[in-house]
């Protein structure tokens, strides 16, 4: 047992010698809200991975929509867990590059959809009326964490940067998994897009061909070079001025290109109407009596169910049965 122990206090060791000043290290985690003996073999952020990734919530976003975009040969459109890895991806890559804890970034980028609900944005939207409030997947992501807090029992790191997701975590790691899944869902959804022939390169903003290119490669590496070279040896992590003002250019033309088509529209109403219909029936079929109790309950299980699962459940309970006769 002695050697196994060695293979993680090398592994810690060697994180002191090579990771920047401002990394995170695995052997000064601020711990686990429940005390457990350390891993033999693991540091506490590579079993905060694996852990997140065991987990039925991560498995299950293969099966939820990251956005309403028509199919087409080819197009490639991709799922919540799509997306996910492209953010651990992308996310470890600038870790590496930065020479911060990469398995803490990988962690946190892995747990970031976690809470996320089915439909995409149609599910964010319906959670947010059963709310009555916007729904905030970083909330919810960390919620389905703690839920499970008996199995997990997360490192303070990790779930700060689950919360942050979006920016403003306590770590450098936590701020770059933020930034990985801000370019893995902009430059997923652009190249999917003109993989579908839902825009063209022409209709592509001039700053984002002129500053981040005409192809998909191209754009990754343009992206991870201007996060590092104005990241590179000190805390904040951040694009470059002009990289920044192209991204933000394709943010706001994927939004209104593609987002808002009418035909990806129609597929979110669709979806808001099978999502709005549970919500109902499970209110007015809920025993529990404490209302934000009850509200609560309801966003947990709509948020944890699959689109799949979401059709079938509103066939269960609205479609009449077609048995009759037989």
């Amino acid at each position: 047992m002695k050697e196994s122990f060695e293979v993680r206090e090398r592994a810690e060791e060697m994180e002191r010698a090579s990771l920047s000043t401002w990394a995170s290290l695995a052997s000064e985690s601020k711990g686990r809200d429940r005390h457990e003996d350390p891993d033999p073999l693991r540091t506490a952020f590579q079993l905060d991975r694996d852990r997140l990734t065991d987990t039925d919530a991560f498995s299950r976003l293969g099966a939820k929509t990251h956005t309403f975009v028509p199919e087409a040969p080819g197009a490639g459109w991709r799922s919540r867990l799509s997306v996910t890895l492209a953010t651990v991806k992308l996310s470890r890559t600038l870790a590496r590059a930065l020479r911060l804890n990469e398995d803490l970034t990988e962690a946190i980028a892995s747990g970031h959809g976690l809470g996320a609900p089915p439909f995409g944005p149609a599910g964010y939207e319906v959670l947010g009326d059963v709310l009555g409030e916007p729904f905030e997947v970083a909330e919810q992501s960390l919620r389905v964490v703690e839920r499970d807090s008996a199995r997990l029992n997360l490192t303070w790191e990790v779930g700060d940067g689950i919360i942050h997701q979006f920016g403003g975590a306590s770590t450098p790691e936590g701020n770059t998994a933020a930034l990985g899944r801000r370019l893995a869902t902009a430059l997923s959804d652009l190249r999917c897009a003109l993989r579908a022939s839902l825009v063209h390169l022409d209709d592509v903003p001039p700053r984002v061909r002129t500053v981040l290119g005409t192809d998909h490669r191209h754009r990754v590496a343009v992206l991870l070079r201007e996060t590092v070279s104005a990241s590179i040896d000190q805390p904040d992590i951040r694009l470059g001025e002009e990289a920044e003002g192209a991204l933000r250019d394709l943010e706001e033309f994927i939004d209104e290109r593609v987002h808002r088509r009418d035909v990806a529209r129609a597929e979110h109403d669709r979806a808001l109407h099978c999502m709005r219909s549970l919500a109902v029936y499970a209110d007015s079929t809920s025993d529990v009596r404490d209302e934000s109790e009850r509200v609560a309950t309801i966003v947990d299980d709509l948020a944890a169910a699959t689109d799949v699962e979401i059709t079938q459940r509103f066939a269960a309970v609205f479609l009449p049965s077609t048995a009759a006769g037989e």
